[in-house]
């Protein structure tokens, strides 16, 4: 009758730990580092950034638009050192988990982003 108790115990336990890890939320977010000069971010912020946020996407990885002269500042921890434009960091909890170097079309975009997350 103990191993019953102990078993309803530790099953109780974890029913109340996962509805307790099911409420924090995951802070992950799309970095894009541009640069006014830039005609290949001038060319997403065209053809991407509109639909972006609708996007399932953007609905799990709200978008931060960073100018490249910022990113000492605003970005002090990131490695390797960002040298060009554009380029999208995909931030989990502030932790880089993903990099997207360039920009040639929406439709290869999506592809690379999609290699970090699943719609």
């Amino acid at each position: 009758m103990a191993i019953y108790r102990t078993l309803l115990v530790c099953f109780a336990m974890f029913v109340s730990t996962a509805g307790f890890a099911g409420d924090k939320t995951v802070s992950l977010e799309l970095v894009f580092i541009t640069s006014d000069y830039c005609p290949f971010c001038k060319a997403w912020e065209r053809e991407v950034k509109p639909a972006y946020s609708q996007s399932p996407y953007g609905q799990k990885a709200p978008l931060r638009r960073v100018d490249i002269a910022d990113v000492p500042s605003v970005l002090p921890d990131i490695s390797p050192k960002v040298k060009g434009t554009p380029v999208f960091l995909l931030l989990l909890e502030d932790r880089e988990i993903g990099r997207i170097e360039g920009y040639q079309s929406r439709d290869m975009f999506y592809w690379a982003l999609s290699e970090y997350i699943q719609p």
